[in-house]
Formats: structure tokens, sequence, C-alpha cells
């Protein structure tokens, strides 16, 4: 899968983003562990893309993405991220398997991977 200039644009930012410890912050924090889960429940287990049920699971932040409401927020520590609405609004989630989640275009360093 190609990336867009945008897309690619995008990774490239957030490798250098200095907020990159904030973001692992929010991550692991337990809001986010409810965010997940209530996404989730809310999609049944399931995955909305290719429709399989169960297996491993990952909350996916859509159609905006985390680190993009993290900065269009302007959230700067932890209890600004606790307190962002948008971050853990669940219509701005969806269930994905870990085969779907791969295959989308912000999934992790595939952009740094695409390039070696």
């Amino acid at each position: 899968m190609k990336h867009t200039e945008e897309t690619k644009r995008k990774i490239s930012e957030t490798k250098r983003d200095p907020l990159r410890p904030l973001y692992r912050a929010v991550r692991e924090c337990y809001k986010s562990r409810q965010w997940r889960v209530d996404i989730f429940q809310r999609d049944n287990y399931t995955c909305v893309l290719c429709r399989k049920r169960g297996g491993t699971l990952n909350a996916d932040h859509f159609p905006k993405r985390f680190v993009d409401i993290i900065k269009d927020n302007s959230i700067k520590n932890m209890n600004e991220a606790i307190e962002c609405k948008e971050l853990w609004n669940i219509e701005y989630g969806r269930t994905l398997c870990l085969k779907c989640h791969n295959q989308t275009e912000t999934w992790g360093n595939k952009f740094t991977r695409l390039k070696k």
C-alpha cells in the first residue's frame, strides 16, 4: 500500500515529536483502558472492517488520529489529556482486528519500514 504525501508528512512529524512520552503515558492511563473497553463493547468485540469477532483487537482513533486530537486540543500534560472530551469520545473510535489495523495507513511505523 502506498502512502499519500499527507500521510508521509504526518508520520514524519510524529517521529520527531517531543510529545511522544506524553502519547505513551496517555495510552497507558486508566481512562485510555476504559475508552478501549467501551469501544470494544459498543462494537460487540467485532472488527468493523472484516467483521471478525474476537481474537486480538485494537481500539483505533478514527476518523481523527490520536496524535491529531492531542495536537488540535493543545494538550501538553496528563491533566489536560484526562479533561479532553474529544480524546475519550467513543464516537472517535473503532474496533479493528490486528490484521485490519496493520493495513491502515496510520498503523505503527509503516512509513519507516516501507522506505527500507
